[in-house]
C-alpha cells in the first residue's frame, strides 16, 4: 500500500481547537514530520484491530520529499492487505461512476479521517502497489540534472533542499531495512558539486574537507567532472533551439556516471554500479 502524503501549506489540522494552525516556516514543518507519521500508524494499527485485520507491525518505510515550493510531502509504503484491497475496491467504484485518476487515489472515508487527525492534508492520496518495481519506482525517483543547482535539484529530483541540518530523509519500522554495509576500505569517495561563483566562473568543489591522502585524488574528480561540465555546456549551447523545446533531459548524456580506474561507464553497466 502506497501513499503520498501532503502538508496543507497554511498549517495542519489542531485537535485542541479543531481549527487550521499555521506554520512560522518551512522547517517548523519539516520536524513535525516524524510525529506526524508515527500518529498515522498508530491510527492505523487501532483501525485494523478493530476490524479484525492483520495489524501493521514494523513493514513500512518512508521517503521524505519536497514540492517545487519547498514544503514537504511523505512518500509512505505500508505492508497492510485488508486495507490495499479495500482502496484497489474504492478505486474501481470511483472511476466506474466517472471519477478521475486522481479522485480515485484521493484519501476518503475513514483513512481519510485518519489521516487529517494525524497532522496531514486532505490531498493525500493512497493506493495499492501494482508490483514491487512499481513501488521501488514510486520512491526511488531520480533526476536526470547532474548540473542543477539547489533551487533546480528540488523541482527535478523533489531533493528536501530547505530540510533543517541532520535531517532524515528515509525512515522505516525497526529493523525492517536491512543495515547499511561499512567499507572496509574506510574511505570510497567524497561528494562534489558543480557551483557558479558570483562573478560567473563554474568551477566543481568537494562538499566537506578531505584529508590530505586523498586530496589528489579529490582534485582529479573535480577536474573530470569539470570537463564533463564544459562538454554539457557545449552540448546545449549547439543543440539550443531543442533544449527550448524538449528541455536539457533531450540532448544531454546519462544522468549519472562511475569513475572507475581511469574511465568513465555509463549506469547501464551492470558491472559500473558500486555494491
Amino acid at each position: 500500500m502506497f501513499l503520498v502524503l501532503t502538508v496543507d501549506q497554511r498549517g495542519f489540522f489542531d485537535k485542541r481547537t479543531d481549527g487550521w494552525r499555521k506554520y512560522h516556516d518551512v522547517k517548523e514543518c519539516y520536524r513535525d514530520l516524524g510525529s506526524m507519521t508515527q500518529k498515522l500508524l498508530k491510527r492505523i494499527r487501532y483501525h485494523q484491530k478493530c476490524h479484525g485485520q492483520q495489524q501493521l507491525g514494523n513493514e513500512w518505510f518512508a521517503v521524505v520529499e519536497a514540492h517545487r515550493s519547498g514544503w514537504p510531502h511523505l512518500n509512505l509504503c505500508i505492508y497492510a492487505p485488508q486495507l490495499a484491497r479495500d482502496l484497489d475496491f474504492e478505486r474501481r467504484r470511483v472511476l466506474a461512476y466517472g471519477g478521475t485518476a486522481r479522485q480515485s487515489t484521493l484519501v476518503s472515508g475513514d483513512l481519510l479521517r485518519m489521516v487529517v487527525k494525524s497532522g496531514w492534508g486532505v490531498q493525500s492520496s493512497a493506493e495499492r502497489a501494482r508490483d514491487r518495481e512499481a513501488l521501488a519506482g514510486y520512491v526511488t525517483k531520480l533526476a536526470g540534472f547532474s548540473d542543477a543547482a539547489a533551487g533546480e535539484v528540488a523541482k527535478v529530483t523533489q531533493v528536501p533542499t530547505a530540510a533543517p541540518p541532520k535531517f532524515r530523509r528515509v525512515r522505516s519500522g525497526r529493523g525492517f531495512l536491512p543495515p547499511r554495509q561499512a567499507s572496509n576500505e574506510g574511505w570510497t569517495g567524497a561528494l562534489i558539486r558543480r557551483q557558479v561563483c558570483n562573478d560567473g566562473m563554474p568551477v566543481v568543489l568537494p562538499l566537506h574537507n578531505v584529508k590530505p591522502e586523498h586530496a589528489l585524488n579529490v582534485v582529479h574528480a573535480c577536474e573530470l567532472e569539470d570537463q564533463i561540465w564544459e562538454r554539457e555546456r557545449e552540448t546545449l549551447y549547439r543543440k539550443r533551439a531543442t533544449v527550448a523545446r524538449y528541455g536539457p533531459e533531450a540532448v544531454l548524456g546519462p544522468p549519472v556516471q562511475y569513475w572507475d580506474g581511469g574511465r568513465l561507464r555509463p549506469p547501464e553497466d551492470p558491472a559500473a554500479l558500486p555494491p
